[in-house]
């Protein structure tokens, strides 16, 4: 006879299927988990590329205000014979920055804000950029150091500036014509057309790709 009033206590051990559920909730809660993270390290990088553009869009304001006239871009951007501050390249529009960023250098309150800007998003740039004739000599726009250096976004791509053209005149063709009443430059075609004479800045975001729906611009309007 057992003298052992407690009866012994049976060990259930878990089904396999039990084990396969709870590995199924814990992938399913860190799947959130890190589409969470995800998302918001892709905001802070979509922020990070709007204050770089809203800086970088500053101090073409401010070089503007002080010279009471846009920033002069290119024979379609000016008047015939006249000089220009960036030249017009025959690469293509992407390779503009670094003539900002050039020009920008030379005015005190504009460097000022260009320091501001996150210094991991400067890079360096080749310095053979073939640019159209005219305008100032192209050895002006080579004063700064070698290597030259960049402007990019949280992507590691290069930053477009866009120009608005000068005033359509009569003679000029009329498909090049935009709302605002300026002639369309060629960066323009290949791109977003600038509204209201105003100097667009575009990052390709995230895809790293220009004129997709995850662009990242100083301002958002489109010509209707």
């Amino acid at each position: 006879m057992n003298s052992n009033p407690i009866a012994p206590r049976s060990h259930r051990a878990f089904t396999i299927v039990e084990i396969l559920v709870v590995l199924a909730v814990i992938l399913v809660l860190i799947s959130l988990v890190l589409g969470v993270s995800a998302a918001i390290l892709r905001r802070s990088e979509v922020q990070q590329a709007e204050n770089t553009l809203r800086i970088l869009g500053a101090a073409i304001d401010e070089f503007e205000q002080a010279r009471g006239r846009p920033m002069t871009y290119g024979p379609r951007n000016t008047p015939a014979n006249a000089r220009y501050d960036i030249p017009e390249l025959n690469v293509n529009y992407a390779h503009v920055i670094l003539f900002v960023l050039d020009r920008l250098a030379t005015h005190g309150p504009s460097r000022e804000m260009l320091a501001k800007l996150d210094g991991d998003f400067f890079r360096t740039a080749s310095s053979n950029i073939p640019v159209t004739p005219g305008g100032y000599p192209v050895t002006e726009f080579w004063w700064g150091p070698i290597p030259r250096m960049e402007l990019v976004d949280p992507w590691d791509t290069r930053l477009a500036v866009i120009f608005p053209g000068r005033p359509w005149q009569q003679g000029d063709d009329p498909n090049l014509k935009d709302l605002d009443g300026t002639i369309r430059t060629n960066d323009e075609q290949g791109n977003v057309p600038c509204v209201n004479r105003r100097t667009r800045i575009i990052s390709p975001g995230p895809d790293r790709n220009y004129g997709t729906a995850d662009d990242v611009m100083n301002y958002s309007e489109v010509p209707q």
